[in-house]
C-alpha cells in the first residue's frame, strides 16, 4: 500500500513509475501470454544474427562476450558464463555443444523481462539502435554529414571493410559468389532484401547467376550514388554503427566532382 500522507511506499511507486517509461513491457513482452511478442523476437533475433559473427547459426563464447562488451561494457567471467548457460539447460535446444542458439538467446530475453528486469533487455535494444516503438530510431539510421554542392559521396574504406566481412560471412560455400539463398541470409536483418530479382540482370555474376564480389560491390556503389538515404538504411540494419561502434558518417566521404 502507499500513502501519500506518511509517504509510505513513495519511493517505491515512482522507481517502478520511472522504469515502466524508460522500459517499457508492452512492445517486446506480452504479460499475459508470458513470452515475448512477435516485433520482440524479430528484434532480438536481429540482435542474434549481428553477433554471430561466423554465420554457424550459434553464439560462442567469444561471440558472447563480444556482445557483453558492446552493450554492457564489461567482459563476462568465465564463472557468469557458466551461470547463463544453466539458465539454459532445461531445454536441449537452447543450447548446441555448449553454444547458444537463437532459440536460447530469445529465451535468455524472455527471462529477463519474467524476473523484471527489463533495463537489461532494453540495454541491449537500445545499443543495436532500437527505439521506444521497437524501429531503428532516425539517429541510428541516418547520417549528419553536410555535403558541399561541388562534392558527391562515396563509400569509405571502413564501409568497404564492413561490406567484404558480410560478403565473406555469407559466402557460406566459398565460391566467391552469393546465390539467392545467401543473398536472403545477408539482407534477414533488414525488413525487406532490398536488391530484387533484376539484380542479377544488372551487375557482374558467374554462370549460375549468382553475384560476384564485384558485383555485389558496384550495386552498393550505385545505390549510394542514387539514393544515399536508403543506402544508409540498409548499412545500418546490417550492423555496421555496432560493428564499428561508431555512427554511419564514417562509412562515407565527400569527394570533388
Amino acid at each position: 500500500m502507499c500513502s501519500a500522507k506518511t509517504l509510505k511506499n513513495v519511493p517505491e511507486v515512482f522507481y517502478y513509475a520511472q522504469k515502466s517509461v524508460l522500459y517499457p513491457t508492452a512492445p517486446v513482452y506480452d504479460v499475459d501470454k508470458k513470452q515475448l511478442t512477435l516485433l520482440g523476437v524479430k528484434c532480438f533475433s536481429r540482435i542474434f544474427k549481428l553477433c554471430d559473427m561466423d554465420n554457424d547459426g550459434r553464439l560462442n563464447d567469444s561471440e558472447l562476450n563480444e556482445f557483453q562488451l558492446k552493450c554492457f561494457g564489461v567482459s563476462l567471467s568465465s564463472s557468469s558464463l557458466q551461470e547463463v548457460k544453466s539458465l539454459l539447460r532445461s531445454n536441449s535446444e537452447n543450447l548446441i555443444e555448449n553454444e547458444i542458439t537463437l532459440k536460447g538467446f530469445l529465451h535468455l530475453q524472455m527471462l529477463f523481462f519474467k524476473k523484471g528486469r527489463h533495463e537489461t533487455s532494453w540495454t541491449v535494444l537500445k545499443k543495436f539502435g532500437y527505439a521506444k516503438t521497437l524501429s531503428l530510431s532516425q539517429e541510428y539510421t541516418s547520417i549528419s554529414m553536410k555535403i558541399p554542392d561541388s562534392c558527391s559521396i562515396e563509400l569509405s574504406q571502413k564501409c568497404y571493410e564492413f561490406l567484404q566481412f558480410l560478403f565473406n560471412k555469407h559466402d557460406k560455400d566459398k565460391d566467391g559468389c552469393l546465390n539467392e539463398k545467401e543473398l536472403g541470409e545477408l539482407f534477414s536483418v533488414c525488413p525487406i532484401v532490398p536488391w530484387g530479382k533484376d539484380v542479377h540482370n544488372t551487375v557482374e555474376t558467374n554462370l549460375d547467376g549468382s553475384i560476384t564480389f564485384c558485383g555485389y560491390l558496384s550495386q552498393w556503389i550505385l545505390t549510394t550514388y542514387f539514393d544515399i538515404k536508403t543506402s544508409a538504411e540498409h548499412l545500418a540494419y546490417l550492423g555496421y554503427n555496432n560493428f564499428f561502434n561508431e555512427t554511419l558518417n564514417s562509412a562515407y566521404i565527400g569527394k570533388l566532382f
